[in-house]
């Protein structure tokens, strides 16, 4: 079968990357002939990196996903007359056309706040609509829908789609509003993220040289940009926290889960916050700050060498929550307390407006308190979602399969 995934690039987000190499390696176990398309928003820096066998980078980036809105139409029109495919689907819209599945693996998408993507959120998966191609929007953030833009694009867009699966009760709920009737439960694929050992040999090299439990601390931009509209000094509150764990002997390590390169863009792009917070931190053997983007495995044996993980990147919680570390989460979205939700931890999620330093040591030091209890929970948790996802890989197949069986034009 072909797939086609969306909403993903293998560089910038590792959490993009880690659900885009989940879908490939564990739809590949059950397909051993699937040819992946990827609609990379970052196509050139994708091209620079090892990717997967059988995969192919298409350009997915916003002022291409215009440009395809055109030919898209056309495509439709096309449809439209009946005419055979080959007359209005050549070259890269011939590629997609010819795909069985598109699978869209937006991280979040048509939330109330976030219009300024919402074009991007349609544009991005219209050629698949204009094709013909069943769209599957695998587990995802989405909504709210009061803002009257983003309701009506949600109603106008997502009854079209094959199915659409939503990431936890909040946004079930929010989904449910709009009577929707192709909507499923389920969990984030990246859970089902395959690490390597080598990914794990490699993780070793980034801690610290020093003994001692290790917590793991990853700043986020957009978490940031929250805070200094809130005026709420977010770097300065983590650094006291970093301060006080290494006064306690505790070990930590840094890192971005968002990295782009030699990129000064800010868009998933922690890098350069980093390096201001890195400023803020105390020169101790017992700290170790990775100024270097890492792939997505490696991140996560990296988070699960550690005791305790502190973060506001939500795939960095996930690989977290996959490795049974447990984790205080700063966040600005649902999002955050819907992922943490199957696994009793909602009370460690601090939203960046209530964030200071006591809230995060206070919950860091319960957490730490107790860690292999609460590690045995998440492991437990983690290991029934990895099961789920396995029966949601599994109709992917099947569902691949019935569109080709039905021989779109």
């Amino acid at each position: 079968m072909r797939f086609l995934i969306s909403g993903v690039a293998f560089s910038g987000n590792k959490g993009a990357a880690g659900m885009a190499e989940a879908l490939i390696r564990n739809l590949a176990e059950r397909d051993s002939e699937a040819y992946f398309l990827v609609f990379s928003y970052y196509p050139i820096a994708d091209a620079e990196l090892r990717i997967p066998e059988r995969v192919k980078i298409l350009d997915g980036s916003p002022k291409r996903v215009v440009l395809l809105f055109f030919a898209s139409l056309l495509a439709g029109f096309g449809r439209l007359l009946n005419l055979p495919r080959r007359w209005y689907a050549r070259g890269e819209m011939g590629e997609i056309a010819g795909c069985d599945l598109w699978l869209d693996a937006s991280g979040i998408s048509f939330v109330d706040g976030r219009e300024k993507f919402l074009i991007f959120n349609i544009l991005s998966i219209f050629p698949a609509l204009s094709c013909g191609v069943p769209v599957i929007k695998v587990a995802q953030a989405m909504g709210p829908f009061q803002h009257r833009i983003n309701r009506w694009a949600a109603k106008l867009v997502l009854p079209r789609l094959k199915l659409i699966v939503a990431r936890g009760a909040m946004t079930r709920s929010y989904l449910d509003s709009l009577e929707l009737k192709n909507i499923a439960d389920g969990s984030d694929v990246a859970f089902s993220l395959p690490v390597s050992e080598q990914d794990r040999r490699d993780s070793l090299r980034w801690l610290p040289e020093a003994t001692g439990a290790v917590i793991a601390v990853s700043p986020s931009q957009v978490v940031w940009n929250f805070c200094e509209r809130a005026r709420i000094p977010y770097l300065e509150i983590l650094a006291d926290c970093v301060k006080g764990w290494i006064a306690a002997g505790y070990r930590c390590v840094v890192f971005p889960h968002s990295a782009r390169t030699g990129k000064q863009a800010l868009h998933n792009n922690d890098l350069p916050l980093l390096r201001r917070f890195a400023g803020l931190l105390p020169v101790s053997e017992r700290i170790r700050v990775i100024d270097s983007e890492l792939g997505a495995g490696e991140l996560r044996a990296l988070i699960g060498n550690c005791q305790l993980l502190v973060a506001s990147r939500f795939h960095a919680i996930i690989s977290a929550m996959a490795t049974g570390v447990p984790a205080v989460v700063i966040g600005w979205s649902h999002k955050y307390a819907e992922v943490l939700a199957p696994f009793e931890l909602e009370e460690f999620v601090v939203p960046y407006d209530e964030l200071s330093e006591d809230a995060v040591r206070q919950r860091a030091a319960k957490l730490l308190s107790d860690q292999v209890k609460f590690s045995r929970r998440i492991r437990a948790c983690s290991a029934s979602i990895v099961a789920e996802n396995a029966r949601m890989f599994d109709r992917l197949i099947q569902e691949a399969a019935l569109s080709r069986s039905r021989g779109r034009r």
